[in-house]
């Protein structure tokens, strides 16, 4: 009967990690990009210049959405501190959607 529930766990912790992974590979290839450009440069060309802005703005967004992701997790792992505890119904609903979205898409499946 436990086996379930730790399934479940398990699942939501398998995709957690493997999504904080695509957050920072696509923050590395982005860092990797930034330094390709700079090089041996004292200044960045005009030219170049709209790839290191976007390339910026993607290293920000990831770390916003893995924040975000590790804050969902965080409150959910500790939901399970206590036996009993309040809590806001939304703010756990829309945690799970959000721990879930992953798992959902490859599933293929809309929520």
């Amino acid at each position: 009967m436990i086996e379930k529930p730790i399934a479940f766990i398990g699942k939501i912790i398998a995709d957690f990690t493997h999504e904080i992974n695509n957050h920072l590979a696509l923050i590395k290839e982005s860092a990797g990009l930034i330094s390709d450009i700079c090089k041996g440069k004292k200044s960045i060309d005009k030219k170049e210049m709209p790839y290191v802005i976007e390339s910026l703005e993607a290293i920000e967004n990831q770390i916003h959405r893995s924040v975000n992701f590790i804050n969902y997790f965080n409150r959910f792992a500790h939901r399970m501190d206590n036996l009993k505890a309040t809590f806001n119904l939304n703010s756990v609903i829309e945690e799970l959607f959000e721990l879930l979205k992953r798992y959902s898409n490859r599933k293929k499946v809309s929520l």
